[in-house]
């Protein structure tokens, strides 16, 4: 069974011009906020970003996409690409 106090969530919402990921615990308490870009450029410094908070809470991170007009679509292609 897994257990939700292992896990950071990292909520996204997605716009046209940048992506906003928040960093929560199981408890609903925010632990971070990264802004980036949206450009695939800089997806890879969203990814390190919550990996490094990660590591130093010793979570893993799962991820929670808000898609709306399609602003994210590249970057879940290349987060799919990824994992291969």
């Amino acid at each position: 069974m897994q257990r939700r106090e292992n896990y950071l969530y990292v909520g996204r919402d997605l716009h046209k011009d940048t992506h906003t990921a928040v960093l929560v615990n199981c408890w609903n308490e925010k632990l971070d906020a990264i802004v980036i870009e949206n450009k695939p450029s800089e997806f890879s410094k969203l990814a390190k970003k919550v990996d490094k908070a990660a590591l130093r809470l010793n979570l893993s991170p799962i991820y929670g996409l808000e898609n709306a007009y399609g602003y994210g679509r590249s970057l879940a292609v290349l987060r799919e690409y990824l994992k291969k």
